[in-house]
């Protein structure tokens, strides 16, 4: 019995998205390794597999629990297994039927949440180290602020005493007496007698 096919377009409007958008979806897909079925001229065949593997791409990335990168890795994992899901487009997670029981999880399953969780930590040991980085820039710039205030403090201060310096010299001057003029001597017979005015 042969599959029902779907056309780029068609899928597009099933999953709410533009066709463009599709391509997008696509290609993604496909660098992680989901394989689309192809025409004689290289265009994408759309099988209902591949429809479930978009809507799991997109209810995956838009609920916002992961990147649209490891949404789509999550989806090559499943389509290698989609039998494994049961039909269900979430990740499968393993239930425990008591507090003592521990389930058993196949390894492929563990696989797409490992490589998420390998991302992540990647990602976060990333952002330590920037936030690291940034801690140290921070403290540098404090370091030469405070020594730019420093020396400005030391500039005031000093500006601070030269004025009271000058002040005390102001006072000082003020406090003397101004000088008096010499009276005139009166001039002698002689004096007058010389010097002719």
């Amino acid at each position: 019995m042969a599959q029902e096919q779907y056309s780029a377009t068609q899928i597009a409007t099933i999953v709410d998205v533009k066709p463009s958008t599709l391509r997008k979806y696509a290609s993604l897909l496909e660098e992680e390794g989901y394989i689309f079925e192809k025409d004689g001229h290289g265009r994408r065949l759309y099988s209902a597999m591949d429809l479930k593997a978009f809507e799991m791409l997109i209810a995956q990335s838009s609920n916002g629990a992961m990147s649209l990168n490891d949404s789509a890795r999550n989806v090559y994992y499943w389509s290698k297994n989609p039998d494994v899901a049961n039909g269900d487009t979430d990740i499968v997670t393993p239930q425990r039927r008591d507090d003592d029981a521990t389930p058993s999880v196949p390894a492929q399953d563990l696989e797409p949440l490992m490589s998420i969780l390998e991302n992540q930590h990647f990602t976060i040991e990333h952002m330590g180290q920037q936030m690291e980085k940034q801690a140290e820039e921070l403290s540098a710039m404090r370091s030469a602020m405070q020594q730019v205030f420093e020396q400005q403090g030391k500039q005031v201060d000093s500006l601070r005493q030269e004025m009271q310096q000058l002040l005390k010299q102001q006072e000082a001057a003020a406090a003397l007496p101004e000088p008096q003029p010499e009276p005139e001597r009166p001039r002698g017979v002689f004096a007058r007698i010389f010097s002719r005015k």
